[in-house]
């Protein structure tokens, strides 16, 4: 009913270099667990949630589930794990490009933004860390650590090139990460705005309040409502 996972490593989950086509397989299937698990979580709460819940969901015996996964903590664990590997790569894909820091974090904030729109049910469970277990939860917490100091990386470049304003970096970085982490709690699909649109005016806001007066203007691109770098 399973795929065997005696080779299987969650610490490769979004990379693209998973070594042979059964764990393609196997991260596709734990996608689909992880993914139906979020939405269960959202919508009983953690608590009332079992592991057959999220087997019924997406048509699987118990057992089967239980080849991916040993526990329903372990569950929540690899929902913030599955997004914080996605973010740290794509944000350290936009810090080797060869562009302005007011491009690199227009960019990481975009990025960041749609992947709270397109994964809500995730980023609505994983402000919960506190209900793991206290080893699952220091590594949840060390994760998250990452990728804010990426973030923060972003910042401090734009702080020290003059292109920002002289602002207290980190309270700018949480401002940031608060205000993203939001949408996921009121964003519902097929509404008033779509995930690109709100992607686009966070990030232009923030760099509208970042940019220092001197600094060079950015390309017509970052400040138009209708596109973001990288679409045509």
């Amino acid at each position: 009913m399973g795929v065997e996972l005696q080779n299987f490593n969650h610490d490769q989950m979004g990379s693209d270099s998973l070594p042979n086509f059964r764990e393609e397989r196997a991260k596709a299937r734990l996608d689909d667990i992880l993914k139906a698990a979020a939405e269960l979580f959202v919508e009983r709460g953690y608590d009332r949630t079992t592991i057959d819940d999220v087997a019924a969901r997406i048509k699987l015996t118990k057992g089967a589930v239980y080849y991916y996964v040993h526990s329903k903590g372990e569950l929540l664990y690899l929902c913030h794990h599955e997004m914080v590997v996605r973010s740290i790569k794509a944000i350290r894909v936009i810090e080797q490009m060869d562009s302005s820091p007011c491009d690199k974090l227009y960019m990481a904030i975009y990025q960041f933004v749609m992947s709270a729109t397109e994964n809500r049910a995730i980023y609505t469970v994983i402000e919960r860390p506190d209900v793991l277990p206290a080893k699952l939860r220091r590594k949840v917490i060390g994760e998250r650590d990452r990728y804010e100091a990426e973030l923060q990386r972003l910042i401090d470049d734009g702080v020290q090139s003059g292109d920002f304003h002289e602002v207290d970096p980190v309270l700018t970085r949480l401002l940031i990460l608060g205000s993203v982490n939001s949408v996921a709690r009121w964003f519902r699909e097929g509404e008033q705005y779509r995930g690109t649109d709100i992607a686009h005016y966070y990030a232009q806001q923030f760099l509208r309040m970042l940019l220092h007066p001197t600094a060079v203007a950015p390309p017509p691109s970052l400040l138009d409502f209708s596109s973001a770098p990288g679409e045509t």
